[in-house]
């Protein structure tokens, strides 16, 4: 909710711009934010997934310690 409301309030902002850019842009995303989160738990245990506003997520991973 919080991702729309910022994105919304960006667009509409007369202060703000949106920056061009040459990276490439997918839309609609191939995964969910729900199907990314099953990924990377399938890939990385014990992962940490975080959502943040605009749309975005993080993973945080630590190797386990191999002694």
């Amino acid at each position: 909710m919080a991702g729309a409301v910022s994105t919304r309030w960006l667009k509409l902002s007369p202060k703000r711009t949106y920056w061009d850019h040459s990276a490439p842009i997918v839309w609609p995303p191939p995964e969910t934010y729900d199907r990314m989160r099953a990924i990377a738990e399938r890939v990385l245990p014990d992962v940490r997934y975080r959502r943040h506003v605009l749309w975005r997520y993080s993973l945080v991973w630590t190797k386990p310690d191999m002694r």
